[in-house]
């Protein structure tokens, strides 16, 4: 029997932004919904694996409705494989969204990552739960929120491969929106800003690429969010250093473009949000 929800009318959305690793890039999000589902997106690197276990007990009853995947990194499904490979029993995850990557292309074209693609992808289908493969243009309706998926998948990328097949994602809720770019890349950006570009307008935005290299910076003039989510530790951030100057340009170009509070996992951990509809 399917599971039964039901819309609390004086219930926000609650968006929670997980703090990164010591030294390490990741991306976390969990997000409840105001009917009682719970998704989260990436989940970050192996070492938030207990975080988010004991975030999923207390926060969304032990029950994940869909976990969205972006691309096999560590950065982003190391919690997830960590997760599958010794699951618990309290734990539950309904389905599992994710873009289906070539391991053949990972392995020619970025060798180094290909182990734990491989392994993550293994573990996934080994694990019995149900998987959704996303492809760009389509929509996914969970009660009452809505995901557009505007990029992912194969592509004819040569460099950055799995970071350019990321799958982007924008959640619709009631009145506010947020867009999920995971490691979007220049390549894949272009692809998505000839399809897409009239749909990108969010209320907040996750920085691409946990803002150490640029994406085409007319991403984020067609997005023109209120709100910035930077998935990125502290020490890539600091003044002086290459990633801190791009972090500190693209936080300029964002304020230029209206937006009015950033959210830093690495300078201020677990970031707690509510969203009132």
């Amino acid at each position: 029997m399917s599971p039964k929800y039901r819309i609390v009318p004086d219930k926000d959305y609650v968006l929670w932004q997980l703090p990164c690793s010591e030294g390490k890039t990741g991306m976390g999000y969990i997000i409840n919904a105001a009917d009682g589902r719970s998704f989260v997106i990436d989940g970050g690197d192996a070492d938030n694996a207990d975080l988010l276990l004991n975030m999923i007990r207390e926060k969304c009853g032990g029950e994940v409705t869909a976990w969205f995947l972006t691309h096999p990194h560590p950065g982003h499904a190391g919690a997830l494989t960590a997760i599958l490979a010794d699951m618990p029993e309290d734990i539950k995850i309904l389905k599992i969204f994710y873009s289906h990557v070539n391991l053949e292309k990972v392995e020619r074209f970025e060798p180094e990552s290909a182990p734990f693609a491989a392994l993550c992808i293994t573990l996934i289908k080994g694990s019995g739960i149900p998987t959704v493969n996303v492809h760009p243009g389509d929509r996914i309706k969970l009660g009452r929120t809505m995901i557009r998926v505007f990029s992912g998948g194969d592509g004819e990328f040569t460099e950055d491969y799995l970071n350019n097949t990321s799958a982007v994602y924008k959640f619709n809720m009631y009145c506010t929106s947020i867009l999920f770019l995971g490691d979007i890349m220049r390549e894949a950006t272009i692809s998505l800003l000839e399809r897409y570009k009239s749909e990108l307008n969010c209320d907040m935005i996750q920085m691409a690429n946990h803002g150490i290299r640029s994406t085409l910076s007319e991403i984020y003039a067609h997005a023109t969010p209120d709100v910035c989510l930077w998935s990125a530790p502290e020490d890539i951030l600091r003044a002086g250093t290459e990633a801190g100057e791009i972090y500190r340009e693209t936080r300029d170009l964002l304020e230029a473009l209206g937006t009015v509070e950033h959210y830093v996992s690495g300078i201020d951990g677990l970031s707690e949000i509510h969203i009132s509809y």
